[in-house]
């Protein structure tokens, strides 16, 4: 007789949220195992272990693997569902689940998480869930080479692959908000446009200059920047976000409107926003290598390729009423000039 639940394996980052998820890991899987059932569980030992335990776990046969921690965690536990540099999933039919943790939280945001353990994990029972998108990034390695990572939030480059180098360099114990604020502002002040060429969709080639732009799967990022408003996990498309070339005092304060979710369109000084599929993008200028990141990580720099995964990954969700469908956004038509 098939159970209630999936057979659950949870992979557990203890250094995710500055330490305080293995600080808390025993009371967690005290609640966990009252309010969801049995389950099995490892504790990564190094940064990178959560995509291979993810992985052992997938090829053990489990049904549901629960990423504990933050945003990178949860990346890289989906990662784990990938054979390396592999576009599908090793077993399309084993979920991915959130116990959260960490300092971001904007995957979990998008999913509808609660942040209170008990509810999370109850969320984690029955047998539901849902077919979401996933993102899949070629860029240059640090070290020379290829750096292949796939994501399942938002991909960025210019000004937000650098904001992403100074939060993973700070101890982020004040919390994802504060974390990202205090890398964001001086980072604003002092990062200058770059020119970026961008093909999209493998056919429209755009010569920009930009101070960043994001490939967006899901809504938010840094945080609690809602990027990308209409962004949906289940559309089959990136939402692309060109942050133009303003350096200019007066839109700095308007720029606080990205943590609107409700904004109007055209409320963000030279931002805008069209959908693709494909993105490959270079800089063209004769500035220092364009840093990239992908969910909070930076694994290289451009030139960079982002490919949209439609329904790679199936995934628990929490409760919430669905959103009604986006206009479209005639991607098409976004070849034509940027208005900054």
């Amino acid at each position: 007789m098939e159970s209630d639940s999936f057979r659950a394996f949870f992979v557990v980052n203890p250094r995710s949220g500055g330490g305080a998820t293995g600080r808390h890991w025993p009371a967690l899987r005290e609640i966990v195992a009252r309010e969801f059932g049995p389950f099995d569980f490892a504790l990564g030992a190094s940064r990178g272990d959560s995509a291979a335990l993810a992985r052992r776990a997938v090829e053990r046969g489990y049904e549901m693997i629960v990423a504990v921690g933050g945003d990178g965690t949860i990346s890289d536990v989906a990662a784990g569902f990938f054979a390396p540099g592999q576009p599908r999933p090793i077993r399309p039919g084993v979920v991915l689940g959130v116990l959260p943790g960490g300092t971001g939280g904007d995957f979990i945001r998008a999913l509808h998480v609660p942040r209170d353990p008990a509810v999370a994990a109850r969320l984690l029972r029955g047998r539901e869930s849902a077919l979401l998108d996933a993102g899949f990034a070629r860029a240059a390695a640090p070290t020379g080479g290829e750096a292949i990572r796939h994501f399942v939030n938002v991909a960025d480059f210019g000004i937000g692959g650098e904001v992403s180098r100074r939060v993973n360099r700070s101890s982020k114990r004040l919390g994802g908000f504060l974390s990202f604020l205090l890398a964001a502002t001086p980072t604003l002040l002092t990062y200058p446009p770059r020119e970026f060429r961008i093909v999209i969709d493998g056919g429209a080639e755009r010569q920009v200059r930009a101070r960043g732009v994001a490939v967006a799967n899901g809504a938010y990022f840094g945080g609690g920047m809602c990027v990308a408003p209409e962004a949906r996990l289940d559309d089959g498309l990136f939402d692309v976000v060109i942050f133009g070339a303003s350096r200019r005092l007066r839109d700095i304060p308007r720029m606080r409107r990205i943590y609107d979710p409700h904004r109007p369109p055209g409320a963000l000084p030279g931002a805008e926003t069209f959908r693709a599929r494909a993105l490959f993008a270079e800089a063209t200028d004769s500035g220092p290598p364009a840093l990239l990141d992908v969910d909070g990580e930076n694994p290289g720099t451009l030139p960079a390729s982002f490919e949209i995964l439609p329904a790679a990954l199936r995934v628990k969700r929490g409760g919430h009423s669905p959103r009604q469908q986006p206009p479209a956004i005639d991607h098409r038509g976004a070849a034509n000039a940027v208005r900054s």
